[in-house]
């Protein structure tokens, strides 16, 4: 994704629908869990970006299933990758029937 030009102690990301993800310039950062849910197309065009990449993926949060998409059965998918900072990313689908 680009890179948007710094705030302050901030470098902004802003994502196709307008988040902003803004990341501090701290040297000590606790590590944290992001969660996105996305619609099935937007998880696919995601998922298949991680695995180009050769992301290691995981379908639990504690990273002991590398390799696996979660199913949970409301029939909501999903897998976990970590970002270059260590933080652990989620992307899921939204329950079918719901809205993304």
């Amino acid at each position: 994704m680009p890179v948007d030009p710094p705030l302050s102690h901030f470098t902004p990301v802003t994502l196709a629908n307008g988040v902003s993800l803004d990341f501090d310039h701290y040297d000590h950062v606790d590590e944290h869990h992001y969660a996105f849910q996305l619609s099935e197309e937007e998880f696919q065009a995601a998922f298949r970006r991680i695995t180009d990449r050769d992301i290691t993926y995981y379908a639990d949060p504690a990273c002991r299933q590398p390799g696996q998409v979660y199913a949970s059965q409301n029939g909501r998918r999903g897998t976990y990758f970590r970002d270059p900072n260590g933080h652990l990313m989620e992307i899921l689908t939204p329950i079918p029937g719901e809205p993304s």
